[in-house]
């Protein structure tokens, strides 16, 4: 579970997030939705770690990572799974050498035990028979495949997606979503999803937080946006 209370993020005179309280599930797919510049990107760069707030905490698990120095908020980072919006491969390393440049990095595993690790993941996203082609050889569906399969090798705790089906058909980008939900569930991992596509939200949305300005406007599944979403959260919806 990531629990953000009373967050702040100030740039110079532009306050971007302003006093958000909010709390990701674990086992749960959870969406960040918003306008752009809502504060959607802001907020998941602070929860990885790549800014830091001006106020406010950040706990995964009960640990506020705010407080903590280089190498303790390293530890948390191992434990976190990163899904980029451009997939961001290597481009001279194969499909199987981007899931295995992970274990390489971080694991104690044999080579033979990292190669055999990362071609079941490849299995499990469709991409077995795919594992020796490069990046260049392949769909931008199967990219972020293979890019799932990188950020969940080591075995995250928290996984974090920046706009999955950024460039994708719907029909594909259903696919995405449908294998992160799966992901989730299987492993009981906290899940946190920035997305602009209402697909998305529909499909996987247990619980969505409705960024308005940097601040909460409205929090709940897909299922009560009909009941308790705000003026403001369904205008956003029928006008994406």
């Amino acid at each position: 579970m990531i629990e953000v209370i009373d967050l702040n993020k100030q740039f110079e005179d532009k306050r971007v997030l302003n006093n958000l309280s909010l709390t990701f599930h674990t086992g749960k797919t959870n969406l960040i939705i918003g306008q752009s510049g809502a504060g959607k990107t802001v907020l998941l760069k602070c929860l990885i770690g790549m800014i830091e707030p001006t106020s406010g905490q950040i706990l995964f698990d009960g640990t506020d990572i705010c407080t903590l120095d280089n190498d303790e908020l390293k530890q948390i980072r191992l434990k976190m799974g990163v899904l980029f919006q451009g997939s961001a491969l290597f481009d001279d390393l194969t499909v199987l050498g981007n899931v295995v440049f992970p274990l390489d990095m971080f694991s104690s595993l044999t080579s033979r035990d990292r190669t055999d690790k990362a071609m079941a993941l490849l299995k499990k996203v469709g991409l077995e028979k795919a594992a020796n082609k490069f990046p260049s050889e392949i769909s931008g569906g199967m990219m972020k495949r293979c890019a799932i399969a990188r950020a969940i090798v080591n075995e995250p705790k928290y996984l974090f997606c920046d706009e999955p089906n950024s460039g994708l058909d719907p029909q594909t980008g259903e696919v995405i979503d449908m294998l992160i939900a799966d992901i989730t569930h299987e492993l009981g991992i906290t899940t946190v999803i920035n997305t602009h596509d209402m697909n998305s939200v529909e499909n996987i949305g247990e619980h969505i937080v409705f960024l308005d300005r940097g601040t909460k406007n409205w929090e709940g599944s897909y299922n009560d946006i009909e009941s308790t979403g705000t003026a403001r959260l369904k205008h956003f919806i029928i006008l994406d």
